[in-house]
């Protein structure tokens, strides 16, 4: 398995997908600070405007990279006959799995990382310290690692399953983007108040008042919100939602470590399960 990894890793150095993909989120990183800076210039409401809420922004859209590299990055080998190649020359199936599965989670966490590194210290350079707590900062930063990794074993078992590098990469495409507008979803559910506080109303006199607080019909309770709160706790594209969110732990963080093994170890299973079982073109 050291060959392979080593032959993999020289290969996605040598990918332009990989660094399309490192570029696109450093540039990104880059625009959401200056963005933010350019309004503190502007704007006196803005002065004190600081990276804080950018840490994490990144990682809304990020779901969508690791989708369109992984499917590309292992698309590739089966256009290119390499893995038919690799069970030629004596490599097991459990080898090549696993030497994908680690160079492609390799690749989604150092694009992850050089936009947290580029939001800390250009963000840090331009509009000063950070208020968020540095426990808070870190504690997300090592829980998202395991975010990457649970999205990213999603998109590997679909790729290595499709032998079609095409159908496969939109394959992943449509994935990400469906798990990215159904979390949007859910959030957008769960932000629904409860009650609707300032109703405006007429009185007798034909006066504007304020009138009684309206119970929102929108508003989702009972087992409904329970199943909508887990969906977001579960669901790596949930969890990078909640980092994002603001300046504070999401609640459930100590439980988002097991969230993400759960979801990254059910494909990871079952993909290898049915890659051992597949027949290589």
């Amino acid at each position: 398995m050291g060959k392979l990894l080593s032959s993999e890793f020289r290969r996605l150095f040598h990918s332009r997908i990989y660094y399309l993909g490192m570029l696109f989120m450093l540039g990104f990183a880059v625009l959401l600070v200056v963005s933010r800076y350019r309004d503190t210039v502007v704007s006196t409401l803005y002065a004190d405007l600081t990276a804080d809420g950018l840490w994490f922004m990144g990682g809304t859209y990020f779901s969508l990279v690791v989708s369109i590299f992984v499917g590309m990055f292992i698309g590739a080998e089966h256009e290119d006959g390499a893995i038919r190649n690799k069970l030629a020359v004596g490599h097991t199936r459990s080898a090549i799995f696993f030497s994908d599965w680690l160079v492609s989670v390799a690749a989604a966490l150092m694009m992850h990382l050089i936009y947290i590194v580029t939001i800390l210290g250009l963000g840090y350079a331009l509009l000063g310290a950070f208020l968020t707590p540095v426990k808070t900062l870190v504690l997300c930063t090592l829980a998202s690692l395991g975010t990457v990794v649970a999205m990213t074993s999603l998109y590997l078992v679909i790729a290595l399953l499709i032998q079609s590098k095409a159908t496969g990469a939109i394959v992943c495409i449509v994935m990400a983007l469906v798990l990215m507008f159904s979390i949007t979803t859910v959030f957008q559910r769960l932000m629904e108040p409860e009650y609707f506080e300032h109703s405006i109303e007429m009185n007798e006199n034909g006066e504007l008042v304020q009138g009684d607080r309206v119970e929102n019909k929108d508003y989702l309770s009972g087992t409904a919100r329970e199943v909508h709160l887990f969906l977001m706790d579960f669901l790596p594209e949930g969890q990078m939602i909640q980092y994002a969110m603001g300046e504070s732990e999401p609640e459930n963080l100590d439980w988002f470590p097991l969230y993400s093994l759960l979801f990254g170890g059910f494909f990871l299973v079952g993909g290898y399960i049915c890659f051992r079982r597949r027949d290589i073109r």
